[in-house]
């Protein structure tokens, strides 16, 4: 093993982070590295490493960061983007091959063994793997210029991603020691209820094959029967994924978002606000919508079409109204999104001119509410820079 095997092996195998520096290392060069062991209950980890060859010196912290940040970059595309949307999907059911089918437009995600799981696919699933792709785009080349497959194996925080996703893991301090225990049981119980959810989420995954169309890059890619993952599991105190090579050399080739870490709050429940923020907070990252100024604006049919909400010609609209049926429901969703902190603020605008949206509109029917612009902003965009990829900060640290 060369030098630069061995200074990988320390980055990948023991997941030191730097706030996704990364430090290069030539193959003809010799290197330093002083590793200092933090011993814990769970595991003995890497607390910090100081890596040092030719002029170049590094201090890495080895404590988890990534999920602390408001927005994380993540790859994403066709196949990643429409399995939120499929979670509010019914499932068809196969009883003779024991499987389950969801589609979405071409895309087609088959569920295998239905019968042995325990959950099926849903908001929870898509944030799993949300996070595994985020930390896959952070050990992955995902520059500009050159994607490089490096890594397929991730690691994610138990306890650090069950908090993010809602679950109080934490030991709050108590006066007598017998609230103290009481304390304690409860945050073990908080995480045994997040182990048990993230194990059925793993099960979908691991059981989860689609099939789609997709044009990357300007070529056109047909992809049949692509297992997401192919190893997972819980211990010492982390998530273990390890995607299949084919849909990891999928993944390398997508462009950057930035996820809001702040989706992981939202009730698993209301998959029309966990998809309404994914879609926004994908659209306000496009280049070419933050060169045309339009990137916190967005047709209202055009995030409908997302939804799982019912169509105009439905029956239950022509009963009880487009505004109880569509509208107040769709409204409430950006409410819960302002709630769990996605959203700063929204509010309807409507054209006038090419490119004045300021005024006000009213809503006479279906067709004018529709058709007015929501205009948006996402809470704490300063924390990154628009346009920017994540990824683009490493130009001067990569391996």
């Amino acid at each position: 093993m060369d030098a630069k095997e061995k200074l990988e092996k320390i980055f990948y195998e023991s997941f030191i982070t730097s706030d996704g520096e990364k430090f290069v290392v030539e193959d003809n060069q010799e290197f330093e590295v002083r590793i200092k062991i933090q011993k814990d209950v769970s595991r003995c980890r890497i607390k910090s490493a100081e890596i040092s060859a030719g002029n170049q010196i590094l201090t890495i912290d080895g404590s988890e960061k990534f999920l602390n940040n408001i927005f994380i970059a993540m790859l994403h595309g066709k196949a990643t983007d429409s399995i939120a949307i499929m979670s509010g999907k019914k499932l068809v059911k196969n009883t003779f091959e024991n499987s389950g089918q969801i589609s979405n437009n071409d895309l087609k995600l088959i569920i295998n063994g239905l019968s042995e799981l325990c959950g099926t696919l849903g908001v929870s699933t898509h944030k799993l793997l949300s996070v595994a792709i985020a930390k896959f785009t952070e050990l992955n080349h995902t520059g500009e210029k050159k994607r490089d497959l490096r890594n397929l194996n991730i690691l994610i925080p138990l306890k650090e991603y069950a908090l993010k996703c809602g679950y109080d893991t934490v030991e709050h301090p108590k006066m007598s020691n017998k609230e103290s225990e009481i304390e304690k049981k409860r945050a073990e119980n908080a995480l045994r209820n997040a182990r048990k959810k993230i194990n059925k989420d793993l099960a979908v995954l691991y059981s989860s094959s689609l099939s789609w169309h997709e044009k990357i890059r300007g070529r056109q890619a047909d992809y049949v029967d692509i297992r997401l993952i192919e190893a997972k599991g819980i211990r010492k105190g982390f998530i273990n994924i390890k995607f299949t090579q084919t849909f990891g050399e999928y993944l390398v080739k997508l462009p950057i978002t930035q996820y809001p870490t702040a989706l992981l709050k939202l009730d698993e429940r209301n998959n029309n606000a966990y998809v309404m923020g994914l879609k926004m907070s994908e659209h306000f990252n496009i280049k070419n919508n933050i060169n045309s100024k339009n990137f916190n604006l967005l047709r209202v049919k055009s995030l409908l079409k997302f939804t799982s909400l019912p169509k105009i010609s439905d029956n239950s609209v022509k009963k009880a109204g487009w505004e109880n049926r569509i509208k107040e429901p769709f409204e409430n969703s950006l409410d819960a999104l302002t709630k769990c902190g996605v959203l700063e603020t929204w509010e309807y605008r409507c054209r006038k001119g090419k490119s004045n949206y300021q005024e006000t509109p009213e809503f006479k029917n279906f067709e004018d509410w529709s058709n007015s612009i929501l205009y948006f902003n996402l809470k704490d965009t300063s924390k990154f820079d628009l346009g920017i990829s994540y990824n683009s900060k490493l130009k001067n640290h990569e391996m």
